[in-house]
């Protein structure tokens, strides 16, 4: 199994031990080395109490190359919606002439 998450670099970047972090999710410091090097992969449950202690996203850290979802800026889209609905009302009048 291949490493692909981010959990090791996480723990360096807040300065937590691999113990530390196992003591507050309530596991063994050898499963959270195992699943750090990657040959383990966490529960969900487990994913989000490591991702609460360490205030990150579960995505952030056991799937950092996961596409991200764009934000939707609402004011282009009713301005989209806005002209969908003139375009069809042009319709509308075209077809009852």
């Amino acid at each position: 199994m291949m490493n692909e998450n981010k959990l090791y670099q996480i723990l360096q970047k807040k300065d937590i031990t691999q113990v530390s972090l196992a003591n507050q999710v309530g596991v063994s410091s050898n499963y959270i080395n195992l699943i750090t090097s990657g040959k383990r992969r966490p529960t969900l449950s487990l994913a989000h109490k490591i991702a609460q202690v360490l205030n990150c996203s579960i995505e952030d850290i056991f799937f950092p190359h996961a596409v991200k979802p764009q934000t939707i800026d609402k004011e282009i889209i009713a301005d989209k919606i806005s002209n969908i609905i003139t375009i069809g009302n042009t319709i509308l009048d075209y077809l009852k002439k």
